[in-house]
């Protein structure tokens, strides 16, 4: 038993037996220890002239044996609280002791961290059920009286003038409409100084988070989830509520993530009711900045952030509104300061082609993507009829540089192979292609009529073709 627990925890158990059951055995030295120890004693009388008493001592009676740790078998095992032992002189050996040192230390180490790991356990992440849409932490890391927040982001310069102007009382609005369950059409909502009173933050205090996480379903009807850091992954999509149909989604990045326990009172008559936490979202908008984009065009779609004069550049939005994340592609070629190549990107590119359910969403015709079904005529259309743009896109003009010579060639050749293509349907060379019996509909004709066809013409694969030419 003694064994087993020594190959458990070789320093712990052998201590306890050492100061536990030794005491109660007598045991003694074995014949062949007690010679080999008096050989010893007599050599090194020997060569130390030593006198006959000593000589006389070394043959004594067997002295008592105790076991200790350090005994030759157990050499290797250290106790924690000794000291570190001395490295060999040898260079020959130095080596090998300097190597065993740190083994011993390693172990000690971990033998150290896993019993402090069984003190002191890791706290599991806190779960989120499926049927949430988002989760923020329970707790907040950091709290701030809101007053003294504001001044000290004004004066570090961490936020804008106009981010810091009215922030109470467009939060107490945006946190009025919720509590009066009102629809969210994109502006928010003003109220009187009077309504604002009604809704009181308690002890005054603001609670930032670092992590948003959103639950959305896939265009296949799976499961994913996306997570939002302000430092990190910053940015998002919602849906658009423009009056006119344009585009399906508003973009914003993240500034913080925030909750604030409310106490809110109906109207003068009533008392105010229990601390309320109410999550909401400090963002900052993106806006189309008008140049050509879509399918038409073959160009993602361009962003750019309000001015910060603006009204409509900061603003709060509720979790529960996130579609989910997105990941934006910086315009290099448009930066502050070209001359500085840390500085900031004026334009950002939407890449729709991060993962299969962002094309989707941008395609149109996702199963799952139940919120914009009605946009898919508009998406699969976007871009035609747009003016292009006056400032140059590169792969524009890469597909500009090739001569007009190669693109009737191109013409010419797609336009024979349609010819040929045409003839062997005419004498029936095409075994392949299915034919509909009387009162049969083919599900390739269905999804032609909805809108679901493949995105192919002839100027498209021509353009493509111009572009693969040039790379």
């Amino acid at each position: 038993m003694a064994v087993f627990l020594a190959r458990r925890h070789p320093v712990t158990y052998i201590l306890t037996f050492q100061r536990t059951i030794c005491a109660y055995y007598h045991t003694t030295e074995l014949p062949n220890e007690y010679a080999a120890r008096g050989r010893r004693e007599a050599a090194l009388a020997s060569k130390q002239a030593a006198s006959a008493n000593t000589l006389q001592k070394g043959k004594s009676n067997p002295n008592p044996k105790i076991a200790t740790q350090h005994n030759r078998e157990n050499s290797n095992i250290v106790d924690p609280s000794a000291g570190t032992p001395r490295t060999g002189k040898k260079k020959d050996q130095m080596l090998l002791s300097i190597t065993s040192q740190e083994a011993q230390e390693r172990l000690i180490e971990k033998v150290i961290a896993a019993l402090a790991a069984k003190r002191n356990p890791r706290p599991q992440r806190a779960r989120m059920s499926p049927l949430a849409h988002y989760f923020i932490s329970k707790y907040a890391q950091m709290n701030d009286d809101i007053t003294s927040w504001l001044i000290e982001r004004r004066d570090t310069g961490d936020l804008c003038n106009a981010a810091i102007e009215d922030f109470i009382p467009r939060l107490k609005d945006h946190l009025l409409t919720q509590l009066r369950n009102l629809a969210y059409d994109g502006d928010e909502h003003e109220f009187s100084d009077a309504d604002r009173t009604l809704v009181l933050f308690t002890d005054n205090k603001i609670y930032h988070h670092s992590i948003l996480r959103v639950n959305y379903t896939t265009y296949d009807l799976q499961r994913e989830q996306d997570t939002v850091n302000p430092r990190t992954r910053a940015d998002i999509m919602v849906l658009s509520h423009e009056d006119e149909k344009i585009h399906p989604y508003w973009y914003a990045r993240v500034i913080g993530i925030c909750h604030v326990n409310v106490e809110y009172c109906q109207d003068n008559t009533q008392t105010y009711s229990c601390p309320t936490r109410m999550d909401f979202l400090f963002v900052r908008w993106f806006q189309w900045d008008g140049s050509a984009a879509g399918w038409a065009v073959k160009r993602l779609q361009r962003l750019e952030f309000f001015d910060e004069d603006s009204p409509d550049a900061y603003g709060f939005l509720d979790p529960d509104s996130v579609i989910r994340g997105v990941h934006l592609i910086p315009s290099f070629q448009h930066r502050s300061d070209p001359q500085d190549p840390e500085s900031d990107c004026r334009f950002q590119y939407m890449n729709i082609f991060v993962d299969r359910d962002m094309f989707m969403r941008f395609r149109g015709g996702g199963i799952g993507h139940k919120a914009t079904r009605d946009w898919d005529d508009i998406l699969q259309h976007e871009g035609h009829g747009a003016e292009e743009e006056e400032e140059g896109d590169p792969l524009e003009e890469i597909a500009d540089g090739v001569s007009d010579a190669d693109a009737e060639e191109e013409q010419e050749d797609i336009e024979d192979d349609n010819g040929d293509s045409e003839s062997d349907e005419e004498e029936g060379d095409d075994e392949d292609r299915v034919i509909a019996d009387e009162g049969e509909e083919l599900d390739d004709d269905v999804l032609a009529e909805e809108g679901y066809g493949a995105l192919q013409c002839t100027t498209c694969t021509i353009s493509y073709i111009r572009l693969l030419s040039c790379l």
